[in-house]
């Protein structure tokens, strides 16, 4: 329950955040107010994603709440990352550009893919009555693919702000 309420309290926190800059809106905001919002969001949730795989992979043994702190990071992670993905989109429309024109948003779109389906298949090995060992091999790699994807979006990132 606690959880639940940090999530909203985050989105609500990083949707409101640049509409009180301007009182237009969002739809009026562009690139030097959205990407402070984008950056952010996209960082806390890739370091959200990585403390999740090292809760499931070294916690396990220690801790017998590992399931439960590591479903409650991982969607935390996922949230604040969707949101990170929308306030990039708002931020590419409300400057006319094609969203699809910079390499960044490529893999973008395939890290939010790789999330979804990452979660998909958490769902069908938690509930599985059969092939329980190939939906937990199936999620770890989507895990595993979901991290690497979000590294590469991250270099094309930096890349296309200009500092790499």
């Amino acid at each position: 329950m606690k959880a639940q309420r940090f999530i909203m309290c985050a989105v609500a926190l990083l949707i409101d955040a640049p509409t009180f800059a301007q009182a237009a809106g969002i739809r009026s905001l562009g690139r030097a107010e959205l990407l402070p919002v984008h950056v952010p969001a996209m960082s806390v949730g890739v370091v959200g994603m990585l403390t999740g795989v090292c809760i499931a992979r070294y916690c396990r043994k220690k801790n017998k709440g590992w399931l439960r702190l590591h479903k409650s990071v991982q969607w935390t992670a996922a949230t604040v990352a969707v949101l990170g993905v929308a306030t990039g989109a708002v931020m590419v429309q409300n400057t006319g550009g094609n969203h699809f024109r910079a390499p960044h948003a490529v893999p973008a779109l395939v890290s939010l893919i790789l999330v979804a389906a990452t979660i998909s298949a958490a769902y069908a090995f938690l509930n599985a009555k059969r092939y329980k060992k190939q939906t937990r091999v199936m999620h770890r790699w989507l895990g595993r693919a979901t991290i690497a994807s979000f590294l590469v979006t991250i270099v094309f990132g930096l890349s296309a702000a200009g500092l790499i």
